[in-house]
């Protein structure tokens, strides 16, 4: 969240990604789902996966291959 507090929820992320909108959440890796208003910066990193960066959050997320050559054209990498 963006307070940095975590949250336990009792759905899987595949249920959580059929019932968020398509054109604002994102599946990005098999562990993670992002609301893509919040992306400041995608930069390539290594073997063809990207670094996704959030505003306002430190960490920085991997964008694997799988989903990656599932979403490049929609974030126009």
């Amino acid at each position: 969240t963006e307070s940095g507090k975590y949250e336990i929820m009792r759905k899987t992320l595949t249920e959580w990604q059929k019932l968020l909108p398509e054109i604002l959440f994102l599946r990005i890796h098999r562990s993670y789902i992002i609301n893509i208003n919040f992306v400041s910066k995608i930069a390539k990193w290594t073997s063809g996966t990207y670094k996704v960066y959030l505003e306002n959050i430190t960490e920085t997320f991997t964008l694997s291959q799988r989903y990656a050559s599932l979403i490049k054209n929609k974030l126009k990498l």
